[in-house]
């Protein structure tokens, strides 16, 4: 990720909006918790963020800054004049400004457009928009919105640093979503421990060192990666290389998309997470395991398919992922999106389950 030149006075503001995204409310309270931060890196009058239900994605959650939730009350009549939706759902997790929204040559129509008056029958007088549709999970999306009530148009600079911030926010939905009122998430090591993560590791700042915060995490590290081919601080090589690859320094870095692993039936996907401190982050990498059923039920083969379904991976994307893989010109001849369905049904069949959806959630509660 592209840092953006931060200035000097920033710099202490980006560190607490991300400690406090690290301990931020879920629901209506979300965006007003961290609202104070975001107005001091990028001026606003207003702000709404949302985000689909856990339990229903077809139904958006909205948070709110200074703006009356009212406003999202019969959001849905005017949802097809939103003329910023359209524009960021075109351009996803890409953070517009207000030209990139609406050219130049339309803006002399917007003060007519049904978006604007609805604005202004709810009391805000919009002058300018940044916004960015959020998503890196098939199963979710969201999004955030700032407004200005002066036309004083949001910079280049003030872009990058709202682009450079997205993955924190991202990161902060997908725990509330996963975890929901589970725990706070100001006790991070108690949180942790009732996440039900198979196996977590801790590492030092210098990413050299490492301890397992996990009853038996040698054996988990064993069924995953295989007992041998150790790097020397005793960690698998496969994974000591894709720490190597973290970022490190005084910034705060970002989540990272979860890797699985390449090694058949390893059965597995990996997070790294930091957890921002005023020195820095340190990471933290989770090893979520599929359920001791599938290990015991399934092929390695059917598994490798098994966990990339539960993540939301479309059966083209992993047919691709298996060619990539593979070692054999006749096994990339055999695998295509049609292979992986038919597997998809064998393993529906040994596990018991009717539909895909299921591989998720027997994924995510182990079963």
């Amino acid at each position: 990720m592209t840092l953006p030149p931060f200035r000097t006075h920033e710099l202490p503001v980006v560190f607490e909006l991300i400690q406090a995204l690290q301990t931020a409310p879920g629901g209506s309270q979300a965006l007003q918790s961290v609202w104070s931060h975001i107005k001091r890196l990028v001026p606003s009058a207003y702000g709404a963020m949302c985000s689909t239900r856990a339990d229903n994605p077809m139904v958006l959650e909205w948070t709110v800054a200074e703006m009356g939730m009212d406003f999202f009350h019969d959001y849905a009549r005017i949802a097809p004049f939103d003329f910023v939706r359209s524009a960021v759902e075109r351009n996803p997790n890409v953070v517009l400004s207000d030209t990139e929204i609406v050219p130049i040559a339309e803006r002399r129509e917007i003060e007519k457009h049904p978006l604007t008056q609805y604005a202004r029958s709810h009391f805000m007088t919009v002058a300018q928009i940044m916004s960015v549709r959020l998503g890196t999970d098939p199963s979710w999306t969201g999004g955030l919105t700032l407004y200005r009530d002066k036309p004083i148009p949001y910079s280049t600079h003030e872009r990058q640093v709202l682009q450079f911030l997205m993955p924190y926010v991202v990161n902060t939905m997908n725990w509330h979503r996963r975890y929901g009122d589970m725990f706070e998430r100001t006790d991070h090591f108690g949180a942790i421990m009732k996440s039900q993560r198979t196996a977590v590791i801790r590492l030092s700042w210098d990413l050299q060192r490492w301890d397992g915060l996990t009853h038996g995490i040698e054996s988990v590290l064993g069924r995953c990666f295989g007992k041998t081919d150790r790097a020397d601080c005793g960690l698998p090589k496969a994974l000591r290389a894709k720490i190597n690859e973290l970022p490190r320094g005084v910034l705060p870095a970002a989540p990272m998309d979860p890797w699985i692993p390449k090694r058949p039936g390893a059965g597995v996907v990996v997070t790294f997470e930091p957890h921002v401190r005023e020195s820095g982050s340190n990471w933290f990498v989770y090893l979520d395991e599929a359920p001791f059923e599938w290990r015991v039920k399934l092929t390695a083969a059917e598994l490798d398919v098994a966990v990339r379904a539960a993540m939301g991976w479309g059966n083209e994307v992993i047919a691709l992922d298996r060619v990539r893989l593979s070692q054999k010109a006749s096994k990339d001849r055999a695998c295509s999106p049609h292979t992986i369905r038919t597997q998809l049904n064998k393993i529906y069949e040994k596990l018991g389950i009717e539909r895909r959806e299921m591989l998720a959630v027997h994924f995510r509660s182990r079963g």
